[in-house]
């Protein structure tokens, strides 16, 4: 039986870092934003994808769901996960919606939302520096959370079965993370 823990939260609150956390006790860990990008990397041409940015990539997930319907990334990862994963432990990094495609495909599914105040996650995407996220300013992010709100991050945020605060270090996390992968291991299958 396959145990699916769906991590969601809003850009730079820890999402990978809980989930990594997490791999290192046996869950698979799947990224929704990486299916986006190889999808994105299939579509385009490469000249196209070395000059993409955060706005490109959501306007083209935008396009998409439009196109092939609101709950496409999750089909994409829940099809990734049958046909690739072999763990009976996966941790789904960074679902926004459509929390249905992995309860009709899996066993057992359980969601954790990371909350992180927007100042530290700034200072955390301006760190990173992934898809132009190096120069984003309050107001680049204020645009991506409404975004994010847009493809139902929030409903994810009112309905997870945990919650973690991530304003602390990453040990404080990690104290966090073990006790929510405690909880869903000890979960009679």
């Amino acid at each position: 039986m396959t145990k699916v823990l769906c991590v969601s939260g809003y850009p730079g609150s820890g999402k990978s870092t809980f989930c990594g956390i997490v791999g290192k006790h046996g869950f698979e860990t799947v990224s929704m934003s990486e299916i986006i990008r190889c999808k994105f990397r299939e579509s385009v041409q490469k000249s196209e994808y070395d000059k993409s940015k955060s706005a490109i990539l959501g306007e083209w997930v935008d396009h998409q769901r439009e196109k092939k319907g609101s709950d496409v990334i999750a089909n994409w990862t829940a099809d990734h996960i049958q046909k690739q994963i072999e763990s009976r432990l996966v941790c789904v990094d960074g679902i926004r919606s459509d929390l249905e495609v992995f309860k009709n495909g899996f066993n057992k599914v359980y969601t954790v939302f990371v909350e992180c105040s927007r100042e530290k996650r700034l200072s955390r995407l301006q760190q990173r520096d992934r898809d132009g996220e190096g120069s984003f300013n309050m107001q680049d992010l204020v645009d991506r959370d409404e975004t994010e709100k847009e493809w139902g991050l929030e409903n994810m945020r009112i309905k997870a079965d945990f919650t973690v605060s991530n304003e602390g270090s990453v040990d404080d996390l990690e104290t966090k993370a073990n006790t929510v992968m405690k909880k869903v291991v000890d979960q009679e299958s």
